[in-house]
């Protein structure tokens, strides 16, 4: 058996040289590449402008895709948004309690949010009653009730600190009056 030079295949020596010619014809030379609008074309009078004009469509539309392609690589994915926001809300609550440290880095990370777009995603709504957000259809839903539930109430529905009854541990009721004494019924004497 004979090698062939060029792929390296081995053959028998009376077919090596039949095996060379299809060699380099198949292998070796660079096949031109095929254009279907210049085949399809070729027949019409202006067929060369026609060509022109589309390989001039086409090379612009890959420069605006390589464009977009670039400007997806610089946005900052979606989960880094929402490590920006969560890091946010907790220096801003440090902040809030006096911490000038935290209220400097939230006021930055808030930049670097509003420059990459936000901190929420567009397709999200955010409640003004309550604070939350949610996707468009459930948002449209959670709205109308929360709109009814505390529309009217101060602070638009939301907790606020100190601003419960103090739920009864002080042993006072509600109405500044003292407590009742559990009776031996209740404390299981019975």
């Amino acid at each position: 058996l004979a090698q062939c030079p060029d792929c390296g295949r081995h053959f028998k020596q009376d077919r090596l040289d039949k095996h060379r010619a299809v060699c380099k014809k198949v292998f070796q030379q660079k096949r031109k590449a095929f254009d279907s609008a210049a085949n399809r074309l070729g027949e019409l009078d202006n067929a060369e402008s026609l060509i022109a004009n589309a390989k001039k469509l086409e090379r612009e539309r890959e420069a605006s895709e390589r464009a977009t392609t670039k400007k997806k690589d610089e946005a900052i994915p979606e989960w880094r948004k929402k490590s920006l926001a969560f890091r946010q809300a907790i220096l801003a609550a440090k902040g809030a309690g006096g911490d000038e440290n935290a209220r400097r880095q939230a006021n930055e990370i808030q930049q670097q949010l509003d420059a990459a777009g936000g901190s929420e995603p567009s397709d999200m709504l955010k409640c003004p009653h309550c604070g939350r957000t949610f996707n468009q259809q459930a948002g449209e839903r959670h709205i109308a009730i929360c709109q009814k539930t505390f529309g009217g109430k101060s602070g638009g529905g939301r907790l606020l600190k100190g601003g419960g009854q103090g739920g009864g541990r002080s042993g006072q009721a509600p109405g500044g009056a003292q407590a009742p004494a559990p009776s031996a019924r209740q404390l299981g004497a019975g």
